[in-house]
């Protein structure tokens, strides 16, 4: 073999054994990332759960079947129950008892990640959330309510409040007109202080008035918010009680007030009456009937006027 032969085989030899070198000692390639979620994030509530913990009708689902808003206070198996699932959901059920009585159902749902508002928005449907309208755009579709009012078909009240994330609704059962007009009398000439500290969480400071949030349909039109009783506040006393109602199934609205006060004083569709310490005004005949009760005189001191004051639950 020539010189020149024995030098191409030389490089040649060379070659093939730096790269067999190179892909030998290589690096072994790094398994490709997979993304884990955060540890502090707990999955959204699923739908099957949403409609565990609420009806068809938006009142409570089949999980609070064996319970009645009114009745007998939860039964230690019944509340074990409902725990269990709220820690498995990650969300906190309160069973509020009163005297012995199952007084109100709060649900507290808080959707985490970037967009929790689209949870919100998926629960707050299932429980007749309200949007609120522009008065200048007749065709607009609004926006969801972040506090609002509605009713079950088999009378409870529905009271909730959305903040960005987060989803509060309370069940109560819903008071007949003659409890209501009862309530709002009697704590008309309280002290403050008093009907405060009775109300509890039911009691909300606004920007023009205090509200008192009790468990009746009162109007939600779309153009805002009026549930609850507004409370005018005068030298710490409550000196007037305002509302208005939903319209819905008051036909004999004017017949029940004659008979609870009597024959009214009307003028341009408002009725007027006056009883010892109480200015009563309402337009019975309008859609959606305001009523205003104005205290002439503190009222006395009860058990009538410190019952009508919501009491604060305890569990």
């Amino acid at each position: 073999m020539s010189v020149k032969a024995r030098l191409v085989l030389l490089i040649g030899i060379s070659a093939v054994v730096m790269v067999f070198a190179v892909f030998h000692g290589a690096a072994p390639r790094p398994a490709p990332v997979v993304a884990k979620p955060h540890a502090h994030e707990r999955p959204w509530l699923t739908h099957d759960a949403m409609k565990e913990l609420v009806a068809d009708d938006g009142g409570p689902g089949p999980l609070f079947a064996d319970l009645t808003l009114g009745g007998p206070a939860p039964a230690k198996a019944s509340r074990a129950r409902i725990a269990e699932f709220a820690g498995a959901n990650g969300i906190t059920i309160d069973l509020d008892v009163a005297d012995h009585e199952l007084s109100a159902i709060r649900v507290r749902v808080r959707f985490g990640g970037c967009c929790g508002y689209e949870g919100t928005d998926t629960l707050g449907r299932l429980l007749h959330r309200t949007r609120i309208y522009d008065n200048d755009c007749e065709d607009c579709r609004g926006t969801p309510a972040n506090d609002w009012s509605a009713a079950s078909s088999d009378s409870v009240a529905i009271h909730g409040h959305v903040d960005v994330n987060e989803i509060d609704v309370r069940w109560e059962a819903r008071l007949t007109l003659p409890e209501l007009l009862d309530r709002a009398e009697a704590i008309a000439g309280q002290p403050r202080a008093t009907v405060r500290a009775r109300a509890g969480e039911h009691w909300r400071e606004t920007a023009t008035d205090s509200v008192l949030d009790v468990p009746f349909l009162f109007t939600n039109d779309g153009y805002g918010n009026n549930h609850g009783l507004h409370l005018a506040i005068e030298r710490g006393r409550i000196a007037e009680v305002s509302f208005e109602m939903h319209g819905e199934g008051m036909d004999d609205l004017g017949d029940e007030l004659r008979k609870r006060w009597g024959k009214p004083k009307i003028s341009d569709g408002t009725w007027t009456w006056r009883t010892p310490g109480r200015v009563i005004t309402a337009n019975p005949e309008d859609y959606h009937p305001a009523f205003v009760i104005r205290a002439t005189a503190p009222a006395p001191s009860t058990a009538l006027a410190r019952a009508a004051a919501t009491p604060a639950p305890r569990s």
